[in-house]
């Protein structure tokens, strides 16, 4: 079994962080703090400039809850004049949007409502009942969505639901292409693989993670990965490992090619996962649990710092 836990390093005092300094603030001048007044210059601690981020006057809706959102990766096949966005929500669609370039695009346009700066969705998924889940009755929201990956496969999204299921989307239609079925709860969490469209992992209430063949929409592994339900899962950069996150308080690091655990991770008192990333360079797992912590794993050493 796992070795015993060790205690994480507290936190600072719980307070919030300390801002990030700015590029244009000199060293030598005393600038406001976050937390009002000022802090002294040559003072060690990291500054902010006075300029604050603002919200662009844009904004899309739904119907009910956002669960997640994903920017779309620059390597698509067609030409785009700007960025694209995907939300899942709740009210069971995926809504594709194209994002403003600044306050005056012409994106906000007044939308379907005729608000200033509400915008259009570019398309909208709709998730529908299957013959496996028509006799559940009522609507089934989604819980996450991902823009695939690898050359070529940035105009493909895949979608996470509570009705048991991922989808594959063609962004330029609105009918699924492939949809993958065999888990047992809902599907809480999806992760393309990074250099391939053929393999994506998804984590459920059932406490499994699954592996699933693209090409086939067949199931190519399943690992019993947890004993409460899978919130979190993320490819490693090279995609020879894929991380699960659960609230059984667990972080588990999994060889994608055999399906064997190679490590377990867990801080002092188990506190429950509810999101896991790699680092782009593959070397740390990220993972905020529900003790108010963000968590940053070694995983080659398998230490954390809190």
């Amino acid at each position: 079994g796992p070795a015993p836990p060790s205690p994480a390093p507290a936190a600072d005092g719980g307070g919030p962080a300390p801002p990030v300094p700015s590029a244009t603030t000199p060293p030598s001048a005393a600038v406001p703090s976050l937390g009002g007044g000022t802090v002294p210059p040559d003072s060690g601690r990291p500054v902010a400039s006075s300029a604050r981020y603002r919200p662009l006057p844009f904004r899309g809706s739904h119907r009910r809850s956002v669960s997640s959102v994903a920017f779309a990766p620059d390597h698509g096949r067609r030409r785009r004049r700007r960025t694209l966005a995907a939300s899942a929500s709740a009210d069971a669609t995926v809504r594709l949007w194209e994002l403003p370039d600044g306050p005056d695009d012409d994106v906000g346009n007044g939308g379907d409502n005729n608000k200033p700066g509400e915008m259009t969705p570019l398309l909208t998924l709709r998730n529908k009942a299957t013959k496996s889940t028509m006799g559940m009755g009522g609507h089934f929201g989604i819980n996450d969505v991902a823009w695939g990956a690898g050359g070529g496969c940035a105009d493909y999204v895949a979608t996470a639901s509570d009705d048991k299921t991922l989808r594959l989307w063609d962004t330029s239609r609105a009918t699924p292409l492939v949809t993958f079925a065999g888990h047992a709860n809902f599907v809480f969490s999806l992760s393309f693989h990074p250099l391939s469209y053929g393999l994506i992992a998804s984590g459920s209430f059932d406490e499994t993670v699954k592996l699933w063949d693209v090409r086939t929409g067949r199931c190519a592994h399943t690992l019993p990965a947890h004993s409460d339900p899978v919130t979190g899962v993320c490819f490693s950069r090279d995609g020879s490992c894929v991380a699960s996150g659960s609230h059984d308080g667990l972080v588990r690091i999994w060889d994608v090619a055999g399906g064997e655990c190679l490590r377990t991770l867990f801080a002092a008192g188990n506190p429950p996962v509810g999101a896991v990333r790699y680092s782009p360079n593959g070397r740390f797992v990220l993972a905020g649990t529900l003790d108010d912590t963000l968590r940053l794993w070694d995983v080659g050493r398998g230490s954390a710092d809190a």
